[in-house]
């Protein structure tokens, strides 16, 4: 990767600008962000998506004396032989489109109460999150003060718990639950990531088996095609998808910049995130990058697309040391762009914005994109703000409030 230039002339940067980046400003609204050295003539092309779904491309013939060549945003070029990537923060992306737009578009909605979960005195949840709904509309909740997954009627009626009591270490038991999937075969799959297992329940909550993992998996779901996709939380891959024996590394440490720094496994939980199933492909949601990036079974690229949001204040995401009792730890200093959690239907994503730009006063927004291309299409905000546990399916909303879980119908 190239040093970025401390300090670059006034008079080569209006040159520069009105040179070489002007008319592509005015056709995709991109904007210069930094200047690059380099020690040899170089040719830049440049081969931009616009709004039409047509490419622009720009050519020409930069020789260095000072050596600059632009890049586009966040992204800088790479000079190796063969190696085309574009680099977004710490990442390596093979291309990278931006939205065409970049002010949100709001619906007008209003909701409509459906009912609590529990709705009864007879039953007491501890710390609750939305997990799942079904294709039949029963919802699944994480209780993390239990460490298990309760089913309850598309009414909010209780009907069954996955998990057993214990020290989280026997057939059916947990340490720390963080994801959950049903497939449609109604096997029911639950990701312990400090017991490094994925453990499958049949739909009336009859233990199946257990898989352990080598490293901790965060995020787990299950394709229509049955193809596995899994998130790693430590390790040497962030993302990968399995089908049988056939294992494909979608994320690896290869594509993070920083891989080869002292203590970098520290910093992979910067790149922490969701991920959702469409068709037989995974879609990847940073929690610390405005990014949505959608991969084939094999790790091909579909596209990497920018959210709405982060040209106002983006900053790499760091990990900051410090001492606690005498013994060194790291704490993430990063700021969020999304929640955890995303859902996929009807080819939309719905993706939870943190702290939307048009409303100071707001913590969450819904962002709607479309999941086949990424394209941003509308937002509106939660029946109630601040709650980060929320997730959208089939016309409802499903808000986590202390030990209760509130289903909101949306009227459009």
């Amino acid at each position: 990767m190239l040093d970025a230039v401390p300090t670059v002339p006034v008079d080569l940067i209006g040159v520069l600008k009105s040179v070489a980046v002007r008319q592509m400003k005015e056709d995709v609204g991109l904007e210069i962000q930094q200047f690059i050295r380099c020690s040899v003539m170089i040719e830049l092309v440049l081969e931009v998506e616009v709004a039409s779904s047509s490419k622009v491309s720009y050519m020409g013939k930069l020789c260095v004396g000072v050596g600059l060549v632009t890049t586009l945003s966040l992204v800088s070029c790479e000079v190796e032989e063969g190696d085309t990537r574009f680099r977004f923060g710490q990442l390596y992306l093979d291309r990278l489109t931006e939205q065409s737009v970049s002010e949100r578009n709001f619906l007008e909605v209003s909701y409509e109460k459906l009912f609590t979960i529990p709705d009864t005195t007879d039953m007491f949840l501890y710390e609750l999150a939305p997990a799942s709904v079904d294709s039949l509309g029963n919802i699944y909740l994480i209780d993390w003060g239990i460490d298990k997954v309760i089913k309850f009627s598309p009414s909010g009626e209780y009907l069954v718990t996955y998990g057993e009591s214990g020290t989280g270490e026997g057939p059916g038991e947990f340490l720390n639950i963080t994801d959950f999937e049903v497939t449609s075969d109604s096997i029911v799959y639950v990701v312990d990531t400090y017991g490094r297992k994925v453990v499958s329940f049949s739909i009336d909550g009859t233990f199946l088996q257990e898989k352990k993992l080598k490293h901790q998996p965060f995020g787990y779901q299950i394709a229509a095609t049955g193809q596995e996709y899994t998130v790693f939380s430590n390790g040497p891959t962030l993302l990968e998808s399995r089908l049988g024996d056939e294992v494909f590394e979608i994320i690896s440490l290869s594509d993070l910049v920083d891989e080869g720094k002292e203590g970098f496994m520290e910093f992979t939980g910067l790149f922490g995130g969701n991920i959702v199933t469409y068709y037989g492909n995974v879609v990847y949601v940073f929690v610390h990058y405005p990014l949505i990036l959608k991969y084939e079974p094999d790790g091909t690229l579909v596209y990497a697309r920018t959210t709405l949001g982060y040209k106002d204040d983006f900053k790499e995401p760091e990990v900051e040391t410090l001492m606690l009792g005498g013994m060194p730890a790291t704490r993430n200093v990063a700021r969020a762009y999304h929640t955890g959690y995303a859902t996929v239907e009807n080819d939309k994503i719905f993706v939870l914005g943190i702290s939307p730009s048009e409303a100071p006063d707001k913590t969450i927004v819904i962002d709607v994109y479309d999941v086949r291309t990424g394209d941003y299409q509308h937002s509106m905000f939660p029946p109630e703000d601040g709650l980060f546990y929320t997730i959208y399916q089939n016309g409802r909303i499903y808000q986590a409030k202390d030990s209760i879980v509130v289903a909101w119908k949306v009227v459009y």
